[in-house]
């Protein structure tokens, strides 16, 4: 039997008080108000140019690195593994974001006129891009800027 946090409670409150099964059945649930569950969307509903442009900024840096520390062994070996790593951060949630993929084709879009809803309200295309892509975007000039730091001193 499933429990949501209604039968949860009554379920508690059984053994204190007699009459938890009568406030049990008081209780209404959701689907009485036509309130229906939401599907959860492992893309977030965020176009695939966000994405894009992570993985791009994350190549760039760690390529970027590569270019500018790959000629010490100890910077190689510490490159490969912090790659490795990555690898396996998006590869795991690339992997888990396919599971289902064709059943999610139809799901309705979080894109509502131009604006992204949250919990917290709607967002624009221009806060979200700042949010999620300022720091991939800073460390692929970080990198950038590590390959003519190099060149310059060395």
């Amino acid at each position: 039997m499933f429990l949501d946090e209604h039968n949860m409670a009554a379920q508690v409150n059984d053994i204190y008080h007699d009459d938890a099964k009568e406030d049990a059945k008081s209780v209404s649930s959701p689907e009485d108000h036509g309130i229906t569950a939401k599907h959860e969307s492992r893309t977030f509903g965020l176009p695939r140019s966000v994405w894009s442009i992570m993985m791009t900024c994350y190549a760039i840096f760690f390529g970027a690195l590569a270019v500018a520390m790959g000629h010490d062994g100890g910077a190689i070996f510490v490159l490969v593994v912090s790659g490795l790593f990555a690898l396996m951060y998006f590869g795991t949630g690339f992997v888990l974001n396919s599971i289902g993929a064709a059943s999610r084709k139809n799901q309705k879009s979080e894109w509502v006129e131009g604006k992204f809803q949250t919990q917290s309200g709607p967002m624009s295309f221009g806060a979200i891009f700042g949010q999620m892509l300022i720091l991939p975007i800073l460390f692929a000039i970080f990198g950038i800027a590590m390959i003519i730091i190099r060149h310059v001193v060395i």
